[in-house]
Formats: structure tokens, sequence, C-alpha cells
């Protein structure tokens, strides 16, 4: 038995979207996202609040740090970590999720790996251009 309770779709300027309410929680139906329910755990995956995301924000605290010390031993401490970190996410962030949509598996897929390269590159600038 479901005391679910329908309130009427409402409508803005640029959305449609209707809620639905149960017992303990409410879902948001978007008719521009096909009229799917957005879950929490895809708010958290787009908000960048997963354990996967922490891990790239460490690697990029690395990296940054790396333009900031003169040490070249702690440069290149910092630069292996921030690619450490980076490949750590992969795994972490590239799993594909049955609760989000497959649009956004597709972006993890692509977006961890970009972010190993982004911070190749970035090393790679420090290395050639910061400590001519």
């Amino acid at each position: 038995r479901s005391a679910e309770r329908r309130l009427k779709p409402a409508a803005t300027k640029r959305h449609s979207f209707a809620i639905a309410c149960d017992r303990r929680r409410a879902r948001v139906r978007c008719a521009q996202l096909g009229g799917h329910p957005v879950s929490n755990r895809e708010l958290r995956e787009w908000l960048g609040l997963t354990l996967a995301d922490l891990l790239v924000y460490l690697a990029v605290a690395a990296i940054v740090a790396m333009f900031i010390v003169t040490d070249p031993t702690a440069d290149a401490v910092l630069a292996v970590v921030g690619v450490g970190l980076a490949l750590a996410a992969c795994p972490f962030g590239m799993k594909p999720d049955p609760k989000v949509s497959g649009f956004t598996n597709g972006v993890k897929l692509v977006s961890y790996p970009a972010c190993v390269l982004l911070a190749a590159g970035a090393i790679a600038v420090h290395y050639l251009v910061f400590n001519r």
C-alpha cells in the first residue's frame, strides 16, 4: 500500500515539472529530462560530492601546490601525489551507477580520464614553462 499523493504539474517559464510525495520522500519529475525523477545520487554526482571527486580535488590541490613550492624534491613528490590521486579517482568515478542516468554515466567515463590528462598536462607545463 502506497500512500502516494500527486500534486498538479507546475509550470515555470522554462521548465515544467511535477512533484510526487509519498510517506518518506518527494520526487521531482522534469519534462526536460524525459519525465525521469532526479535522484539524490545523481545530484551528488553533478555537484561533485562523491569520493572520486574528493580525490580529484586533492589532486588539484597537490598540483597547485607545485606552483607555490620552490623545493625541487617537494615538486617531484607533489607531482607524483597529484597524478596518483587523479589515477586513484578513476576506478571510483568511472564505475557505472544504475541509480543515475545513462548520460551521467557517460560523462563520468569521459571526465575522470580527462582529469588525469589535465593533471599530467599541468605538471608538464609546470616543468617546461615555469621551471626554466
